[in-house]
């Protein structure tokens, strides 16, 4: 359980927070957590181990006049705050490089129903995603010239709140698609 300080410096806990710890031999992939109290478990919860380095969003970045710059390889954990928010992002690309760009949401339990869009350094949109890989974006995508790319993430009916939680990824490593025969390990 998470905790903090009062008035008087003594420490006690937060409401619905809590503090996970990850061992660093624990291999990057989606976890069930749940806790378990007074009353029984909880239902599970996902929790995604990752090997990229993340950042959390800066806002404001409602506009693309104000993105959230991110770096190549790595991840933003964001949060639609309210109806209608739109968010931002910016990330250097060069000409010919093979990106991805994986928006996770309904697969950590969020009930976004993200759509994600690509813009060159020219402004012009490149491409739109919305339920590509297990009924969340993810865009493999060619740059076409060197520069600022963004991205605009928002749920497709212009929901928000709390429990509108996603992670934007962008990144150069290799992405498996499907597996013939489909087993086998990854």
């Amino acid at each position: 359980v998470a905790k903090t300080q009062d008035s008087n410096g003594k420490k006690v806990p937060v409401a619905n927070t809590f503090l996970v710890t990850i061992g660093k031999d624990v291999p990057a992939g989606v976890y069930d957590v749940r806790a378990h109290g007074l009353f029984g478990i909880s239902n599970p919860r996902s929790f995604v181990v990752g090997d990229l380095p993340e950042k959390a969003e800066a806002e404001p970045n409602n506009t693309q006049a104000q993105p959230t710059a991110m770096a190549m390889d790595s991840v933003i954990n964001a949060t639609l705050q309210s109806a209608t928010d739109v968010d931002y992002f910016s990330f250097p690309g060069k000409k010919g490089e093979k990106v991805s760009v994986n928006c996770r949401a309904a697969r950590i339990d969020s009930p976004m129903v993200a759509l994600v869009e690509v813009y060159g350094p020219d402004q012009r949109r490149l491409v739109s995603e919305r339920d590509t890989f297990r009924h969340d974006p993810y865009i493999n995508l060619t740059l076409p010239q060197d520069g600022t790319y963004l991205v605009k993430v928002h749920d497709l009916t212009y929901s928000g709140g709390a429990q509108y939680v996603y992670r934007l990824g962008v990144h150069k490593k290799p992405h498996i698609e499907f597996i013939i025969p489909p087993s086998g390990t990854p």
